[in-house]
């Protein structure tokens, strides 16, 4: 639970004159906080008392300071390597407040909010190892909160942008491997309103694709393990009549299939998934037949050990080889013409 509002300025640096860059950061966290709570006490109640309401009206004026120090007009914290290390760091002093900030982004008024989320992302794209430590410790309870938080009205960037912080370190990625929150990502890529399923796509897209410094086992092991349930996410986004979450599901499907050996001979070995795309590259929407179509390459063009799905090639070879030479011929890629002469030898090739 968060701290009363006049609580959280005891034993800190409110009044000093003269403040190190870590100081001030420590009084722009704290000041958020009391913001926070001073907005969320007057929702609840319809006041807040007269000590809350000026320890509040801080805040505004160290996120001033805070934008200034980032675009290096800020005079009293020059925007030297130096002190942003020492401001990165003592967001480790106050993880949770962070925290907070985070998780109630949408409390602050419209200007406040874009300046809030673009110090952060820029304090995290300086910084990032420092801020990868501060972000890990209440991470899954931020991203839980976030996504929880996407379809609030004129939020979906600002969260998205927060989300994809995550998304982008191994250290943190593994927040969102939870089932329960993957499925409500695709529920938002499904959304009617655009602004909300494309920025949802975006951090559904990264949290799968992004490629991360180093290895992550856990992230590696859980795709694999959850593969059934991952691959009825992608036949939601298949099956949803509106065209962007078809399309960018089958697209983002095929690179995810395409970067995993494991989990491509998984999907390649299933004949009703065969069967399916092969309906599927029959839409009349050039670009999902375009999609499709790379699905479709991949059952033909791996190595073939599931007897039904070998069988199911075999008795429409003829279709096959006659349908790919004749798909999307005004296509001129170079790529992509090779890619249909390879697919129509290897269905020439198939044993009868």
């Amino acid at each position: 639970m968060m701290k009363k509002a006049g609580a959280a300025f005891k034993s800190t640096f409110f009044g000093k004159l003269k403040k190190s860059p870590e100081q001030n950061m420590s009084c722009f966290i704290l000041s958020a906080v009391c913001y926070i709570k001073t907005q969320q006490q007057i929702q609840l109640t319809g006041s807040a008392s007269p000590a809350e309401q000026k320890m509040a009206a801080k805040f505004k004026k160290y996120l001033q300071r805070m934008s200034q120090v980032i675009e290096g007009t800020c005079k009293k914290i020059p925007s030297t390597p130096d002190n942003m290390f020492k401001m990165a760091m003592e967001t480790q002093q106050l993880k949770d407040e962070f925290a907070e900030i985070i998780m109630n982004i949408n409390i602050f008024e419209f200007e406040d909010l874009k300046h809030v989320q673009q110090f952060i992302s820029e304090l995290y794209n300086q910084l990032t190892e420092v801020l990868e430590d501060t972000l890990n410790y209440k991470k899954v309870e931020v991203v839980t909160t976030l996504i929880s938080k996407y379809e609030l009205p004129g939020m979906s960037t600002f969260i998205g942008n927060l989300l994809r912080l995550h998304t982008k370190s191994n250290k943190l990625v593994d927040a969102f491997l939870n089932l329960e929150l993957l499925e409500r990502l695709v529920k938002l890529i499904t959304n009617p309103d655009f602004n909300i399923q494309s920025d949802a796509y975006e951090t559904f897209k990264e949290i799968l694709l992004f490629e991360r410094e180093g290895t992550n086992p856990t992230f590696d092991a859980f795709i694999i393990d959850n593969h059934t349930a991952l691959f009825k996410l992608f036949d939601q986004l298949e099956q949803d009549p509106n065209y962007f979450s078809k399309r960018e599901g089958l697209k983002t499907q095929y690179m995810l299939l395409a970067r995993n050996e494991t989990l491509r001979k998984i999907y390649t070995s299933d004949k009703e998934r065969l069967k399916s795309i092969m309906v599927t590259v029959l839409n009349q929407n050039k670009g999902i037949q375009y999609e499709a179509f790379l699905l479709l390459s991949l059952f033909i063009l791996m190595p073939q050990e599931n007897q039904a799905v070998q069988y199911t090639l075999k008795m429409n070879r003829g279709n096959l080889t006659d349908f790919i030479k004749n798909f999307q011929q005004d296509r001129d890629e170079a790529d992509f013409k090779a890619l249909k002469n390879r697919m129509r030898e290897v269905l020439d090739e198939l044993d009868d």
